[in-house]
């Protein structure tokens, strides 16, 4: 996107520089300034045919790839939704059981308070979103995990959680080390009974 409004920024810059060498091509110049503008002309218009043709690559581009995200995210969808629904009871204490992933790879989960699926960032606490973006992130990996136990480095990932959650949390990565092998980076003690200690 951004490489795209650069583009078009470039070649209405071009398109200002071409009218202006045609106004001096119009008017009264020397032959040597002519001259010079005909050679400037030419040069300004071989840069707007690149960035006409740039730009039109880059539209190409973002067609094919959003097209490309669509199936992957259609193909991949009840996959990470299965994977979550079996995860998601554990690690809220059985609060929630039910998740949509929206096209976007955003997601709604089911609130029986609510009684229907809500956006978890404008309904719920901190500490529950991250449990579910939790779960989502595994999901994926183990969509793209393909049978090999994969590296997961996790960089303080629970700040937000209680005691309580933190304890699911610690569940639900022990049933996981079969497929990942997770090294969690931090600055608490509350982990040390985790796993392996190692201080750097």
């Amino acid at each position: 996107e951004m490489d795209r409004e650069r583009t078009r920024q470039d070649l209405d810059k071009a398109d200002k520089e071409v009218s202006r060498l045609q106004t001096i091509m119009h008017s009264q110049y020397s032959r040597e300034d002519l001259a010079k503008a005909e050679e400037e002309m030419e040069y300004k218009q071989a840069q707007k045919g690149n960035a006409e043709r740039k730009l039109r690559i880059l539209e190409l581009l973002t067609d094919v790839l959003t097209e490309a995200q669509t199936k992957t995210i259609a193909q991949s969808r009840a996959a990470i939704e299965d994977y979550m629904r079996r995860s998601l009871p554990a690690i809220t204490n059985g609060r929630y059981t039910d998740v949509r992933i929206k096209d976007d790879l955003s997601l709604d989960v089911w609130s029986d308070e609510k009684k229907g699926m809500v956006v978890p960032e404008e309904n719920l606490s901190r500490g529950t979103v991250d449990q579910f973006y939790l779960a989502a992130r595994f999901a994926v990996l183990a969509l793209l995990n393909k049978g090999v136990r994969s590296l997961v480095l996790l960089d303080d990932p629970f700040s937000a959680f209680d005691e309580g959650r933190r304890e699911k949390a610690r569940e639900m990565l022990k049933d996981m080390t079969e497929s990942f092998q997770i090294v969690l980076f931090t600055h608490s003690s509350d982990y040390d009974g985790w796993g392996s200690v190692v201080v750097l």
